[in-house]
């Protein structure tokens, strides 16, 4: 009667397994199904890098991988400082000039004017407005603030880093850098090229033969374009 009167098993989601008192889930449910397309997943998309290992003393530290990613990115974040520096420099020493010139310019116009050359006044006329139309086209004091902001932006990244190592702050580190160059003006290559060895310099990595070759004439005209960029070899 006792048997009887017990009441059969619920066909749900959970019940009680046979010799175990343990909850378990009924195969065939959506959560079993949610796992086996995980484990699904897994398999198709193995993940590569294991970026931390943790230590019997429960500390974690970084793997060579993780290391490597780190130094990457803080190389490339430097790098971009010096790139910027170099055009913000650059920009702003060509809109000092410019105002120089504008200012002899216009007091040996004067000085012609009154000795009474016409053709002077005139040749000087031209030559400042000619500057003074180079200032407004390529607009060389705009340029070297939007230099500067970059320089801004890239030293906070960089701040970023030094201050944690985490995959987090590598992550967002990584995004911000992506979201920063899609702003960027077209880069210099050969400008580019001379930051890179100078930073292999300035952290000690002379020795390792990164240090890329160039000519007296791609140093003279970083600034300006680029020549050659396409037949660079890496040397000490």
């Amino acid at each position: 009667m006792a048997e009887q009167n017990q009441a059969p098993p619920l066909s749900g989601i959970e019940g009680t397994t046979q010799g175990s008192g343990k909850k378990g889930k009924r195969k065939g449910s959506p959560e079993e199904s949610g796992i086996r397309s995980a484990r699904r997943s897994r398999r198709n998309h193995p993940r590569i890098v294991v970026r931390r290992r943790v230590l019997p003393d429960g500390s974690v530290k970084m793997t060579e991988m993780a290391k490597q990613e780190h130094f990457k990115l803080l190389f490339g974040v430097r790098r971009s400082i010096r790139y910027h520096s170099k055009r913000q420099a650059f920009y702003e020493s060509v809109d000092r000039w410019a105002l120089f010139a504008l200012l002899a310019l216009g007091s040996g116009s004067v000085a012609i004017a009154i000795h009474g050359s016409r053709t002077g006044t005139i040749l000087v006329g031209w030559a400042v407005a000619a500057i003074a139309g180079l200032q407004l086209v390529f607009a060389f004091s705009s340029k070297a603030s939007r230099h500067a902001q970059f320089v801004r932006e890239f030293t906070r990244v960089e701040q970023e880093l030094c201050a944690d190592d985490s995959d987090e702050t590598v992550r967002a580190a990584t995004q911000e850098r992506l979201a920063i160059e899609a702003g960027e003006p077209p880069v210099l290559r050969i400008l580019d090229i001379i930051c890179h060895n100078e930073l292999i310099q300035a952290m000690g990595l002379d020795g390792e033969g990164e240090r890329v070759r160039l000519n007296w004439f791609q140093h003279l005209t970083a600034n300006l374009f680029s020549v050659g960029d396409r037949n660079l070899a890496k040397g000490d």
